[in-house]
């Protein structure tokens, strides 16, 4: 559970899932009044490479707990799980969710064109990425010190 005021998840939950093999974690958001969206994290590539998303019920929209829940997740894939590079696949009529990587230090790396179909209509995506060495020389603000 990702709570607003504590970590993404117990150290005792971190060591059980290290020791196997393991390619996404999904877990839930939780504002302390219950389940109000879910988060997760794909590895790639070998666990070289890593994919975070967020899906939130448009009622808690604006409250911070996107990019908790992100910046958790980037937390473990970097520090924890020594990940090269973690990315975001953003719907660009989604400019809140683009706005939640760049606060996260993460930076629009390509724009595809119509290359996802969503209920019968052609979409672009944007794709957002951060580097380790990124993350470990980001700014108070951004990234984990944020």
């Amino acid at each position: 559970m990702v709570l607003r005021t504590s970590r993404l998840w117990s150290r005792s939950f971190v060591a059980a899932d290290l020791d196997r093999l393991r390619a996404t974690w999904e877990l839930a958001v939780d504002d302390g009044s219950g389940v109000v969206g879910r988060c997760g994290l794909g590895l790639q590539d070998g666990g070289r490479q890593g994919m975070v998303w967020y899906l939130l019920d448009p009622a808690v929209h604006g409250r911070g707990y996107a990019a908790e829940a992100a910046r958790a997740l980037l937390a473990f894939a970097f520090d924890t799980l020594g990940v090269h590079r973690v990315f975001a696949d953003i719907d660009p009529r989604n400019p809140a969710s683009a706005r939640v990587c760049e606060r996260l230090g993460m930076w629009r790396e390509a724009w595809f064109v119509e290359n996802v179909e969503v209920r019968g209509e052609w979409c672009d995506t944007w794709i957002y990425g951060l580097l380790r060495r990124e993350w470990l020389t980001a700014p108070t603000g951004v990234g984990i010190a944020g």
